[in-house]
């Protein structure tokens, strides 16, 4: 213990020699790591979250100024060890912008732990579609989420369009759309040249129709039934799904011509062939009356105040002036028009090749730019570091320079320096081969009637197989050997509600109107699912039939009840109505789960979900057993 309070001052180095790298922050830094001094203060404490950083980066082999920067080799001051020197290209990160140097080795950031901050800007990035204005490697098959402008005319109203060009945040909160402080008269124009495409009048439907109040309350119904607040919000209710930036409703009805809404709900891809959204095979009826529901429920007054009575003229000079305005501030960066690429001209005075043009400079290898080729503009007197700079752009886009194309994103604090920690780490130069660690890609493809159903209804819009999808719904890779095929079959029919804390899954039926609910799969497509399911995604690590022919005993079941509370899985954990709600309920884990799959989840919980929060409780093999008897005994109450 005096060794350790009395640490020995000297100086220590490591050196990369496949990097050419002298780091000597150790020599300060005595204790960072060792974890027996995870409570001493800065200098002699251990490295934070050292069971995460340095498992598998270990200083002497790493060194420090690889992830870290900052002059590595400075001894006689904080400010020169740390790079905060004039002329000092790396200044050392501070906080969570450390985060930045992951992507250098690590190509695939978005499973990659301890680096929160950084997946949180490429999510921004993404929903912004920065990549639309600026080229950026890897980001260059990223599916655009904005919508296609081709046939906005025959979407939205006009009077709404123009209102929202001038400032998207006063339309709704927290829109995605950046404001471009356009003035009427340029949105206007935009908005002639968007409608000419394919209206001769620019036009308006008010909300103020007489409402059928009965297909409103069907309607009503079915919008709550098909559980679309998983993904739209409405008045500020709603939207958990953040990942499937699906928009916001609350203004919906004066938003959205209601013909359009129809044909939208028959199906999505007519209009979005990158749409995420399911077909619901919703019927005449029910199109109406979720389309009244809608259209009555969702409006704004101030809008339908100004509203044009009838439809005008579109002017030619207002035309031009629009295709002038969208070249200018590259409003195809971010929005596609449909089905038009094939042809020299999408429309008046717009060329595609004059569209395809990046309007703003490149952010590849921003990370490896030079502070002297950083352009601070006005701001003579503003830090010069890259972190500075993009924060100061990020807040203010036009405080260096006034005559700046960039938009106002209207990013809170946690999202600038999240965006700034991702940009930080773009570079072009390449890590060792030793050190990179390769992104793995999915080969997956689905076949047969399956893979139809599977693109019809957009499972991998919410679940992923084989690391081809998205994360808000449970992984489907080894589904067959997870859950039983009696469970399945009725589930699908018919989705209960398994985790408390989460929305259930939209419901399927065999499309009996009177249900009135969402996605309708016939008997022969629900037995299709369950089939490829139970046949296909399957493991082999997971025993079939496992314990099948065996009776279980009650004294093995009130064994692995014991074993159940003394390990404290009832702190997240309810049976009936006992235990805490994170975790799954388990009243009926055994008509759901097969012995097979418990059995190893209990001793490896990461099998199915490498991300799950459930601890690994080290169970031996037998007692393993006895617990899965005990779950696999939790049938629930039988139906009659």
């Amino acid at each position: 213990m005096k060794s350790l309070k009395k640490p020995k001052i000297e100086i220590e180095q490591y050196y990369i020699e496949d990097l050419n790298k002298v780091d000597r922050c150790t020599s300060c830094h005595v204790g960072i790591d060792n974890p027996a001094q995870s409570s001493y203060p800065s200098p002699y404490t251990t490295h934070p979250a050292h069971y995460l950083y340095l498992e598998n980066h270990q200083s002497r082999q790493f060194g420090c100024t690889i992830c870290h920067q900052g002059q590595g080799r400075a001894t006689s001051s904080i400010d020169k060890a740390h790079g905060r020197i004039e002329f000092w290209e790396e200044p050392m990160y501070k906080d969570e912008n450390t985060q930045a140097s992951c992507q250098h080795c690590h190509q695939d950031i978005e499973h990659l732990k301890g680096a929160e901050t950084l997946k949180e800007g490429d999510k921004i990035l993404k929903r912004s579609v920065c990549f639309g204005c600026h080229r950026i490697d890897g980001y260059e098959n990223i599916v655009k989420i904005s919508p296609p402008l081709s046939r906005v005319g025959e979407k939205v109203n006009y009077t709404w369009l123009v209102k929202w060009l001038m400032d998207p945040s006063q339309i709704m909160d927290g829109a995605t759309m950046p404001k471009y402080d356009f003035s009427e008269e340029d949105a206007q124009a935009i908005t002639d040249y968007l409608y000419s495409l394919t209206q001769r009048e620019k036009n308006d439907k008010s909300a103020k129709e007489e409402i059928d109040w009965n297909l409103y309350d069907r309607g009503k119904i079915i919008y709550s039934q098909s559980i679309c607040s998983i993904c739209h919000s409405a008045n500020g209710r709603g939207g958990a799904y953040k990942e499937m930036y699906a928009p916001d409703l609350s203004r919906v009805g004066s938003k959205v011509k209601r013909e359009w809404l129809k044909k939208w709900f028959k199906n999505p891809e007519n209009f979005f062939k990158n749409a995420r959204m399911s077909r619901y095979r919703f019927t005449e009826k029910e199109i109406d009356s979720l389309t009244e529901y809608l259209s009555g429920e969702y409006v704004d007054w101030d809008i339908e105040e100004v509203k044009m009575s009838m439809p005008l003229p579109i002017e030619e000079s207002s035309i031009q002036k629009g295709a002038s305005l969208i070249k200018e501030y590259g409003c195809f960066g971010c929005h596609d028009i449909e089905g038009m690429r094939d042809i020299e001209e999408i429309g008046p005075y717009l060329k595609i090749d004059e569209l395809e043009e990046m309007v703003a400079e490149g952010l590849t290898s921003f990370g490896d730019k030079h502070l002297q080729d950083l352009d601070f503009g006005k701001l003579t007197k503003a830090p010069k570091t890259r972190t500075d700079y993009l924060r100061i752009k990020l807040e203010n886009p036009r405080a260096f320079r006034d005559d700046a194309k960039m938009p106002q994103y209207n990013l809170s604090e946690e999202e600038i320096n999240a965006l700034v920690t991702l940009v930080l780490g773009f570079s072009k130069e390449e890590p060792l081969v030793r050190y990179r660690i390769e992104k793995e890609v999915s080969d997956y493809q689905p076949t047969g009637e399956f893979a139809e159903i599977l693109e019809d209804v957009k499972c991998l819009s919410c679940h992923k197989i084989y690391r081809k999808g998205a994360d808000y719904a449970p992984d489907l890779s080894i589904e067959g050997s997870k859950v039983k095929e009696e469970w399945l079959s009725n589930y699908l029919k018919s989705p209960d509600i398994i985790r408390p804390m989460i929305e259930q899954m939209p419901k399927f039926n065999l499309g009996r109107e009177s249900q009135m609910s969402g996605l309708k799969l016939s008997k022969n497509e629900m037995d299709i699912i369950t089939d490829y399911i139970m046949t296909v995604l399957v493991s082999d690590e997971i025993p079939k039939n496992f314990l099948k022919e065996k009776n279980i005993s009650q004294a093995e079941i009130e064994k692995g009840r014991l074993i159940y509370f003394e390990k404290g899985c009832q702190a997240c954990h309810q049976i009936g109505r006992e235990g805490g709600g994170v975790g799954p309920p388990l009243t009926t884990v055994g008509s759901r789960l097969t012995p097979g799959y418990i059995y190893k989840h209990l001793l490896n919980p990461r099998i199915s979900n490498i991300n799950t929060v459930e601890p690994n409780l080290g169970l031996s093999d037998e007692e393993a057993l006895s617990l899965m008897k005990f779950l696999s005994n939790l049938q629930g109450k039988k139906k009659r």
